[in-house]
């Protein structure tokens, strides 16, 4: 299946152009989620209190019950705990591994989305599961600007998805008109006209 967006004439906004841009800007917007993601597990481990919005929520919280389960925390954290977890750094690393094995789904699902939009569809369909669970484990009053995020993350990806068979379904002969230079801008040669040319005389010779 051939790919639809090609490159076009510069200085020229076209429809193809436009829908170009929407897909690269979904997959760009994934890829920012991927990002935020690994630091938002990093300052998880890091017992950091910084959380950014821009980012999954499973792999998340997968890393954060990792390092709740570990015992990792102080035990005045656990107050109000019948049983206070031991510390057991083979859970978190289970647990960082699951949420590894996430992000290396939507990662393929950004590389290879460059030229297979089922790719991105694969991110889009993650990401959905992954609000849904937001929705059903995070308290929605507290997690209201989440929800509004994880909404936008959907939406781009779903116009970039729209934005790929809008694409695929323009006409062929746009593209080739796009690109077809302008024929009164080119200079062309002059060719002669013959009847204007007079025939050169031969010289006689004297005997």
């Amino acid at each position: 299946m051939a790919f639809p967006f090609k490159p076009t004439a510069p200085q020229t906004v076209t429809p193809r152009q436009q829908l170009a841009q929407n897909y690269n800007m979904a997959r760009s917007n994934l890829l920012w989620v991927i990002a935020f993601t690994v630091v938002n597990i990093a300052l998880t481990v890091s017992k950091s209190d910084m959380y950014f919005l821009f980012s999954a929520y499973v792999p998340y919280i997968i890393s954060a019950f990792g390092m709740v389960f570990a015992g990792m925390y102080p035990d005045e954290d656990y107050e109000g705990w019948e049983v206070v977890p031991p510390r057991t750094p083979a859970v978190l690393v289970v647990a960082l591994a699951i949420a590894a094995i996430i992000l290396v789904f939507y990662f393929l699902s950004w590389f290879l989305s460059k030229k297979r939009v089922g790719w991105l569809i694969v991110s889009l369909v993650l990401f959905a599961i992954d609000s849904v669970v937001m929705l059903l484990m995070a308290n929605i009053g507290e997690s209201i600007v989440d929800i509004v995020f994880h909404a936008w993350v959907i939406l781009s990806l779903s116009r970039g998805i729209y934005a790929y068979f809008k694409a695929k379904a323009l006409p062929e002969e746009d593209f080739s008109e796009e690109l077809a230079p302008a024929t009164d801008d080119v200079p062309t040669a002059e060719t002669p006209d013959t009847d204007e040319i007079e025939p050169e005389e031969t010289p006689t010779t004297v005997e």
